[in-house]
């Protein structure tokens, strides 16, 4: 018995010093970014119509994504590079000076389309008869077919920047670095452009550590994050 109580005596003390040794970890952030040049664009065809009569809200909006369709088509379109949605049907009403429902407005009818264009020269062919034959919500993204393989590739870089960064913050202190207790991986932050206002979609903000490549007009970035807790030694 006696033995036992030493033995949850000495557990006890020990208790302490485990907490306090895992408590001296370290968190740092690694990006890294690749760049490529985009070999096609995806198009996001957002085709919206509103009537308060259903019947003819919904033959308008047939006779739009009928147009978007042969449009597409004309692009020589994969099957597998098509994707639309099913219709969509609300009703909107008017709203008094408090936000209260009121009296029936219209029926809105809804439906998308996301295609993914693979001959870049008839980019403006393509957006030009887009917006004439449809009136259609567009927006546009570029995009890599080997951005999976570059998205391992900037992960490695990101740890590796993670790892030195948290080693040259503890030799100025004088410390180790000790094992991994976490690593999240954030999401990534690729350029993207969009027509919806005619504008294009300011890169995010680089930070120190971002490793970036020369800037090439026309490339799109893989941006990957790490987030790495490790413990730190004596």
């Amino acid at each position: 018995m006696r033995n036992s109580l030493r033995l949850i005596a000495f557990a006890s003390f020990l208790l302490p010093l485990a907490l306090a040794e895992t408590e001296r970890n370290i968190t740092v952030t690694g990006t890294a970014v690749v760049q490529v040049v985009p070999d096609h664009v995806a198009w996001y065809i957002n085709i919206v119509d509103t009537n308060p009569d259903l019947l003819n809200a919904k033959k308008r909006n047939d006779e739009r994504v009928t147009a978007a369709m042969e449009l597409i088509r004309s692009l020589d379109t994969e099957p597998a590079d098509m994707q639309t949605s099913n219709v969509s049907v609300g009703k909107e009403y008017n709203h008094d000076e408090q936000g209260r429902q009121t009296e029936f407005k219209h029926y809105l009818v809804q439906r998308s389309v996301v295609v993914k264009q693979r001959d870049l020269d008839r980019f403006d062919e393509f957006f030009n008869a887009l917006v004439e034959k449809t009136q259609a919500d567009v927006n546009f993204s570029w995009q890599s077919s080997q951005a999976l393989e570059l998205r391992k590739e900037a992960r490695k870089r990101a740890a590796k920047i993670a790892k030195e960064k948290a080693e040259s913050m503890l030799a100025e202190l004088g410390a180790t670095l000790g094992p991994v207790i976490t690593v999240e991986e954030t999401s990534d932050r690729a350029f993207a452009y969009t027509n919806i206002s005619n504008t294009i979609a300011p890169a995010a903000i680089m930070q120190d550590d971002e490793v970036q490549g020369t800037f090439a007009p026309g490339a799109i970035d893989v941006r990957v994050s790490v987030n790495v807790k490790f413990g730190i030694g004596g």
